[in-house]
């Protein structure tokens, strides 16, 4: 008896997630995490959670749990103050870039970096603090340098944190800063002001990034976490089902 087999392979089909980051300069995490945990309670759709000057040493910032989130990648400085540090929820693959983490100086670079997998779309989210005295030509330069060591990656670029540059007026630290950031492909999603105070406001916060501005949703979050507002970004990634190849008999 001789058998016959007929191969058929369905088309892959593509679908779409959404997914969001939240971004918060916290001003000393330790004082705030009951607020965080209710901020992500809020907003269950949130998978990546910013955070700068968390104020924590190393040793420190592990005890800072928030619940079904991992702490992934951060900067940490030994005295304290400052700081940079990236939560992922638990169920989603991460790789920590150390080298890129390296490229921190502190107060004038302060550098967290991960490599996420959502649903086989790889991106890589950073968060960044520079203190308002930090150099700013030193800025500069380690943002070009990071950027130059993941273009060729050929990934979507998250990029949240506190510049402590003023992008709502014309100034120059405003005209280099988004002059570097548009060479790569980064544009701001944030277009108004993230910290007010009793004498001032301004936009010094941001999260940008280089995915279709057609795929990206931004709001400014009133929270009671600090003297900055949280950044949020809702984005939709391609969610791709592959089909393997089936034999079936006549």
């Amino acid at each position: 008896e001789s058998v016959h087999y007929n191969t058929a392979r369905k088309n892959n089909k593509v679908k779409y997630m959404h997914s969001s980051i939240i971004y918060q300069n916290a001003r000393s995490s330790g004082n705030c995490i009951h607020r965080m945990n209710y901020l992500l309670r809020e907003h269950p759709e949130c998978n990546f959670l910013c955070i700068t000057e968390h104020w924590k040493k190393a040793e420190q910032l592990q005890m800072f749990v928030l619940n079904d989130f991992k702490l992934v990648s951060c900067f940490c400085r030994e005295e304290g103050y400052g700081g940079a540090a990236i939560y992922v929820q638990k169920n989603i693959k991460t790789i920590n870039r150390k080298k890129l983490n390296l490229l921190s100086i502190k107060g004038h670079f302060e550098c967290a970096c991960v490599e996420c997998d959502l649903n086989g779309e790889q991106f890589i989210l950073t968060t960044i603090y520079r203190k308002p005295t930090g150099d700013i030509n030193l800025f500069f330069k380690k943002l070009n340098d990071l950027f130059v060591c993941i273009i060729e990656e050929n990934k979507f670029v998250f990029m949240a944190g506190d510049f402590n540059i003023e992008l709502l007026e014309n100034n120059n630290n405003r005209t280099e800063f988004l002059s570097i950031m548009n060479s790569f492909g980064m544009y701001p999603t944030i277009h108004e002001n993230t910290r007010i105070t009793l004498t001032s406001k301004s936009c010094i916060d941001n999260i940008f990034c280089n995915m279709p501005i057609c795929d990206i949703s931004s709001y400014v979050l009133n929270t009671p976490i600090s003297d900055h507002s949280a950044q949020k970004v809702i984005f939709k990634c391609q969610k791709h089902e592959h089909f393997k190849p089936y034999y079936k008999r006549f």
